[in-house]
């Protein structure tokens, strides 16, 4: 497995942020968010089929998870 970019705080931190990830996005499941496993592309691709809004839209979504998963851990 090849190391996160420093911005990936998802691929850094999925473990941490699952139970995050599952408050905000309840439909997901508990495999579907191992499947994820940090993989923001994955997040992307569950976001669009579970909540059907376009691909920019999750895109937009998991990236303010990102941020905003990130400040509140800093």
């Amino acid at each position: 497995m090849k190391p996160a970019p420093e911005n990936d705080v998802i691929a850094a931190h999925w473990d941490e942020m699952r139970t995050d990830a599952h408050r905000r996005w309840p439909d997901l499941s508990e495999n579907e968010l191992s499947i994820i496993d940090g993989h923001k592309d994955m997040l992307v691709g569950v976001l669009q089929e579970h909540y059907w809004v376009s691909r920019e839209e999750a895109e937009r979504q998991a990236s303010e998870f990102e941020r905003e998963w990130a400040l509140h851990a800093a």
